[in-house]
């Protein structure tokens, strides 16, 4: 008997949405600060700015925040807090107020 030779598969082509055809797409669409919510980095930096001016309360530095960025929520606010804090950058005062270290 000859060998009989197991055909081999073909993968099956993926299909391309709309977004993926011949046209070229920006690798990130353009975006417009006041309508986005920033990365942690970013609002870290904002977050330490705010606070060497001058001590905050998390709900008095949302509403700084906000005038960049009106999405901003309180617990995005208070999680760059914590992530300042344990970075030893943020000193947290008695009042509940926050202040940049070295103030």
């Amino acid at each position: 008997h000859p060998k009989l030779s197991t055909p081999t598969r073909q993968p099956k082509k993926r299909r391309l949405g709309k977004s993926e055809g011949n046209t070229p797409t920006l690798p990130h669409p353009p975006r417009t600060t006041l309508d986005t919510v920033p990365s942690a980095k970013h609002l870290d930096t904002a977050t330490l700015l705010a606070l060497r001016q001058e001590p905050l309360e998390p709900k008095e530095l949302l509403e700084r925040l906000r005038h960049r960025w009106p999405g901003l929520t309180l617990p995005s606010v208070l999680a760059s807090l914590v992530r300042l804090n344990r970075r030893g950058l943020l000193e947290r005062l008695p009042d509940g107020r926050y202040r940049a270290r070295g103030q």
